[in-house]
């Protein structure tokens, strides 16, 4: 295979956060290759592929900054033609996939790659190929998607190619792919994946990157430490028990009923929550029941419940009968819980929907 070098850091084996644009056929761009500021050649190491969005070029500037920087290969890749980045068409997404397929030994036989640590992700319209790669693709390690869901509405990720791996699914949840976001985490689990969903709240297509807000909302870096596995396993439970003890006393602390009950929920879902296993489970349960005694919190809870609903049977039933009871519902929702979390994400959906029907 003929390959074109276009070097911005001459990049000798194991040099520290050097960045590689290498032009390979079939795409229109050169794809962007970092090793990581520890990078060792003597050792395997594994490799994210990711997809950019709908504008543009390849960079890997987002999971660069969830991975600290360290224990990743990062390969930001192109697409075949600029015009892809506006088609939602299934057949050419197989196509990118099949292009990225030939192109891989190339890029793979540069590096110590870990064959069993290779994984995809992507950034919107890239999460849709990301998806779709994880769900043909039967060495892949796991997925992480960014902004958007699974293209398809109607296909099911294959279970016996996704079965016990990470994906990890994030999106503005004040975002219209909210809700296409919403049906991958729920495809990816019904085919056995463990997924993390991580609805970024009050962003709207926004990705938390800085410090401060990856400090915040931090399941993206969680999930990048855990499924590396480049660090200590027990450093790593002792360093999640830590955090997640801060964060429950932090949360503990609110006096809005309302923000506690949202961070309670968001809080449950995060990577390194995962680590403490079920008594954590049943103390953040146990903890949103005791605010359910006060007519705020009781009133507060039937409102993510309904909100939960509504995601729910939209993923069952799309028809324009359905999408007009949900349009009502979501208005109610909105103008019944004005001033609380729950408003602010249903009238996000309320948005998108009557977008759809032409209010």
């Amino acid at each position: 295979m003929r390959a074109w070098l276009t070097t911005l850091l001459v990049l000798a084996a194991g040099s520290l956060g050097a960045e590689e644009r290498l032009e390979l056929p079939g795409w229109v761009d050169p794809i962007v290759i970092e090793l990581p500021e520890n990078y060792d050649p003597a050792k395997k190491w594994p490799l994210l592929y990711s997809w950019h969005g709908p504008v543009g070029g390849p960079q890997n500037k987002v999971v660069k900054e969830a991975s600290r920087h360290r224990d990743w290969i990062l390969v930001a890749l192109a697409y075949t033609k600029k015009e892809l980045l506006g088609v939602h068409d299934v057949s050419e997404i197989q196509q990118e996939i099949a292009v990225w397929q030939e192109n891989r030994p190339e890029i793979e036989k540069r590096f110590s790659v870990d064959p069993g640590r290779i994984f995809v992700s992507g950034y919107y319209t890239g999460s849709w190929v990301a998806a779709m790669a994880m769900s043909e693709v039967p060495e892949l390690a796991g997925c992480l998607m960014i902004g958007a869901g699974f293209l398809d509405r109607h296909a099911l990720p294959k279970a016996s190619l996704v079965r016990g791996k990470p994906i990890y699914i994030g999106v503005g949840s004040t975002y219209e792919n909210h809700l296409p976001s919403f049906r991958a985490k729920e495809r990816f689990q019904a085919a056995g994946a463990q997924v993390i969903w991580d609805p970024w709240d009050f962003h709207y297509k926004e990705v938390p990157r800085r410090e401060e807000e990856i400090a915040e909302k931090p399941a993206m870096r969680q999930w990048m430490r855990l499924v590396s596995g480049e660090e200590d396993p027990e450093a790593l439970r002792e360093e999640a028990a830590n955090w997640g003890r801060t964060r429950l006393e932090e949360i503990s602390a609110l006096e809005d009923v309302a923000e506690r009950i949202r961070r309670l929920k968001r809080f449950r879902e995060q990577p390194f929550a995962r680590l403490f296993g079920a008594p954590l489970e049943r103390s953040i349960e146990g903890r949103l029941r005791a605010l359910g005694n006060s007519d705020r919190g009781a009133r507060e809870l039937r409102a993510w419940d309904e909100y939960e609903r509504l995601l729910q049977a939209e993923l069952r039933d799309r028809s324009r009968a359905a999408s007009e009871d949900y349009l009502a519902r979501y208005t109610r929702l909105t103008q019944e819980m004005t001033g609380s979390p729950v408003a602010i994400f249903a009238e996000a959906e309320r948005k998108r929907i009557g977008a759809t029907l032409g209010r």
